[in-house]
């Protein structure tokens, strides 16, 4: 077991640095703010999105920038079956026996994949009853954190933003490459940003959905038939920036109206799809939702040629996530996402204009209506 724990925290042994040069600094600088704080801290997102890199690459800034002492960070993959076996609190005294810390030396505990079991979780929440330990875990699942307590950080990692994506494959825009600007944001739509699949295509994506749903879904919750649990979540591909109604999918599937829920609720908790309500004048009128894929390069998996204007509606749904939208629809047009109560999105990739569609969303009672048709477009209203 020492050798496993030694192997999972390079830095005690040597002046260990990530070789990874590419960081998600906006959210490793927030995590790292936390470093001092009593909160225990969730970093969640999807199986790939880059949550273990961005743990490992805490682990060196909290030694390096806050001059904390190596051997009192300690680092677990919790999906090690080494790690099966033994409880949170055995595996802390087991390192502390390691590094010949003390009962009471302050710690920085780092756990990666918490999981879903709620034996996992309850040992959590004796772990944070330790007297100096601080701790951060990730999940690839949606956790119900209220059993932990109030003292509860969260942060979600989204996949790769535009400039991160271009950050990763090493490209700088400058004044002479500024006008690649639009063919570098249409490849960035076509590929994705989940960063283990830039530049894979079909491929990296299906690997990583099969690995997915065959752990993460099936596994979890038991399920018998994968064909037909990987075939509904193609099926969602195809129905992505749609508005849906729960009957309509078990019917298409052949499955019943609770059944389709449950997959839909499996693959939001997986973090691969959202659901966005449609906005009413009525706030308790219940309607259809629209999904949304949590990445773009999930559309690579479709069937059919996927528009630039259904990806272009995806990408500023994900840019808009934080402000909970919600869509509107009026006459069978869809007319963009609202936030705030009364700012109306409405994405036109190209700019192809639509006059009729231009009167409608003119007509509706919200205060800002604003039509983006590119990514500079879309920059210029955040």
């Amino acid at each position: 077991m020492d050798k496993h724990i030694s192997n999972d925290n390079p830095w005690w042994e040597s002046d260990w640095l990530n070789e990874l040069k590419f960081a998600r600094n906006s959210i490793l600088t927030a995590l790292l703010g936390t470093v001092s704080s009593a909160d225990a801290v969730l970093l969640s997102g999807t199986r790939g999105v880059g949550k273990t890199v961005l743990l490992k690459q805490l682990a060196h800034q909290i030694i390096s920038s806050k001059h904390i002492d190596s051997k009192t960070i300690l680092y677990l993959n919790l999906e090690n079956i080494c790690y099966l076996e033994w409880t949170l609190y055995e595996l802390l005294i087991k390192f502390k026996q390691i590094n010949k810390l003390a009962k009471d030396d302050r710690v920085v505990v780092i756990l990666d994949e918490i999981g879903s079991s709620s034996k996992r979780i309850n040992e959590l929440v004796e772990l944070r009853q330790v007297k100096g330990v601080k701790v951060y875990f990730s999940s690839s699942y949606e956790i119900d954190t209220r059993i932990l307590g109030n003292k509860i950080k969260r942060y979600q990692l989204m996949p790769l933003d535009f400039y991160e994506y271009l950050e990763l494959r090493g490209i700088e825009l400058s004044n002479k490459t500024m006008h690649l600007l639009d063919e570098y944001f249409q490849e960035y739509m076509n590929s994705g940003g989940m960063p283990g699949c830039v530049g894979q295509g079909q491929d990296g994506y299906a690997a990583l959905v099969d690995k997915i749903i065959t752990g993460d879904v099936v596994a979890r919750y038991g399920l018998k038939d994968m064909d037909m649990v990987k075939g509904f979540f193609l099926g969602l591909i195809e129905n992505a920036g749609k508005d849906y109604s729960i009957n309509d999918l078990a019917k298409q599937f052949g499955i019943s109206p609770d059944t389709a829920k449950r997959y839909l609720n499996y693959f939001q908790e997986v973090y691969l799809i959202d659901l966005v309500e449609k906005w009413s004048p009525k706030s308790s009128f219940r309607s259809a939702k629209k999904i949304y894929l949590r990445d773009l390069g999930l559309y690579n998996l479709s069937s059919r040629r996927v528009l630039d204007q259904v990806l272009f509606d995806n990408y500023i749904y994900l840019q808009l996530k934080g402000a909970t939208p919600k869509f509107v629809k009026e006459d069978d047009l869809d007319l963009g996402l609202l936030i705030k109560g009364d700012y109306l999105v409405k994405a036109n990739y190209g700019g192809v204009e639509d006059e009729y569609l231009s009167k409608v969303i003119m007509r509706t009672p919200f205060k800002e209506k604003v039509v983006v048709s590119d990514y500079k477009g879309f920059q210029k209203i955040l």
